[in-house]
């Protein structure tokens, strides 16, 4: 079982020490300026022990609903003469900071496949889930230290309008998020200079199947059910079934589905009829399409006359399916389906009995005509669903159509800091921490300020250089 040691208090007076943030403390930017420091006989500790090219593991985390510190935001492995980094913090608020210094005797390349390699979408931990304390057997650790810092609420970017938002994120993994705001304003550029090209088609017949679905629903009756000018907006609804649609019930949500006394009940329960049905806009709409296809009426009034008599037979087949209902109900009531089903057994007796008598048993002819039965069954369904089918297959090859469309994407990803991260960190040989006064404790306000100004040349890394410069032209999103 693994144990835990608690976090330093940071009153106490470290070995190794984070200073957070810019001229005591202050903060303006998500992506907070660390430096770290080392007193000067634990520098000596050092050598007598043989570490070489120490490296720092330092990690953000904010606190969970009880307020441990187990959600982590973001990690950095610098190695320790480069003396400052930038942690990113993506929530406002009380965030701390753990620093582990580590050794890197048996290679730097295993302590980044280590620490900075996830494994499972997470980072090897160094912290515990449950209770938010730090391990006591971290790997390759010398030393750690912790320390909380208040995040504030403005020092995050902008969010943009929600359909700028939209926009660039379209056709983007949905795990790949804006990060701050030097990557919303690449993925705006794209949209600017490539994207639009397929946005405006896209969205042209996004809107349509949208308008069309959404009209077709609220056509069949569905008249209070249907948020219609939702379609409009997919940025703020993407789901026309969740956000469109309002909650339907197919039976009970549909104005033309009239109720009527159940036959079959006793304690006054209703059921449903579908003769409103005929009168649904989108049955009106079908039959003009068919007349318009397949027949030339003589002007307006034989139109609406082949109209009539068109919807007159779609409402009488429903009232027949109505009328059907009701017979079978009125069957159920007064047992006249048992009578059904002794003279329908009284018939197959006859029928087997006109068959020609051998060795076939009765049940045999029984089941024989049965079979019968069962076989013209199947070649209706059969049929039925030959057209059911050839119906499904111009909906698929349509939608598929559609969607791939929708998922013709632009690549584009942003690796320049892991590129830095892995090829220029500052080399074994230069991390030689036993040389550099700028490390040693106690602190000097200008000497050990997190400030890019205010670090050796030899120390500047062009890493460094680039997040320092990135931080002055963009800002982390807040999560």
């Amino acid at each position: 079982m693994t144990t835990v040691k608690e976090t330093p208090n940071v009153d106490d007076d470290l070995d190794f020490e984070l200073i957070i943030g810019d001229a005591g403390g202050q903060i303006d930017n998500g992506d907070v300026p660390i430096r770290w420091c080392m007193k000067p006989d634990f520098v000596a500790q050092l050598k007598e022990r043989n570490i070489v090219d120490p490296h720092v593991l330092i990690t953000s985390a904010y606190p969970n609903s009880h307020k441990e510190y187990i959600k982590e935001m973001d990690r950095k492995l610098v190695p320790l003469s480069e003396l400052m980094t930038y942690l990113r913090f993506t929530k406002a608020g009380k965030c701390r900071v753990v620093g582990v210094l580590l050794d890197g005797s048996e290679g730097r390349k295993l302590l980044w496949e280590r620490y900075m390699r996830k494994s499972g979408g997470t980072y090897e931990k160094i912290v515990s889930d449950y209770d938010g304390t730090i391990y006591d057997n971290i790997r390759y650790e010398v030393a750690i230290t912790s320390n909380q810092v208040e995040i504030p609420a403005n020092v995050f970017g902008r969010e943009p309008s929600p359909w700028v938002k939209w926009y660039v994120n379209l056709w983007h993994n949905s795990h790949d998020k804006i990060s701050d705001e030097c990557d919303f304003r690449n993925r705006l550029l794209i949209g600017i200079i490539f994207k639009w090209e397929i946005f405006i088609p896209f969205i042209i017949g996004l809107v349509s199947f949208r308008s069309f679905w959404a009209g077709g629903v609220m056509m069949c009756g569905y008249f209070k059910k249907v948020r219609f000018w939702r379609v409009f907006r997919p940025y703020e609804y993407p789901s026309v079934t969740y956000n469109v649609f309002d909650d339907i019930d197919i039976i009970d949500d549909n104005l033309l589905i009239m109720t009527r006394p159940d036959f079959t009940s006793k304690e006054g329960r209703t059921t449903k009829m579908l003769s409103g049905l005929a009168f649904a806009p989108i049955v009106w709409l079908g039959v003009a399409i068919i007349i318009f296809l397949g027949v030339h009426p003589d002007g307006i009034g034989g139109f609406l006359r082949i109209e009539a008599a068109a919807i007159a037979v779609v409402l009488g087949v429903l009232i027949i399916a109505d009328l059907f209902v009701m017979v079978v109900e009125l069957l159920i009531r007064f047992d006249i389906g048992d009578k059904f089903i002794e003279g329908f057994i009284a018939i197959m007796d006859k029928l087997a009995d006109m068959l020609p008598s051998g060795r076939i048993s009765q049940e045999k002819k029984k089941l024989l005509i049965l079979s019968l039965f069962g076989l013209i069954g199947l070649v209706v369904v059969v049929v039925a669903f030959k057209f059911l089918l050839a119906f499904l297959g111009i909906l698929i090859v349509s939608m598929g159509m559609m969607f791939g469309f929708m998922f013709v994407t632009l690549v584009f990803a942003n690796q320049i800091l892991d590129w830095l991260d892995n090829y220029f960190a500052m080399s074994a040989k230069d991390n030689n921490y036993d040389q550099i006064g700028e490390l040693l404790c106690p602190k000097d306000e200008d000497n050990l300020r997190p400030n890019y100004k205010y670090i050796p040349k030899k120390q500047r890394t062009i890493r460094l250089w680039y997040h320092d410069f990135k931080n002055k032209v963009c800002k982390p999103m807040q999560s």
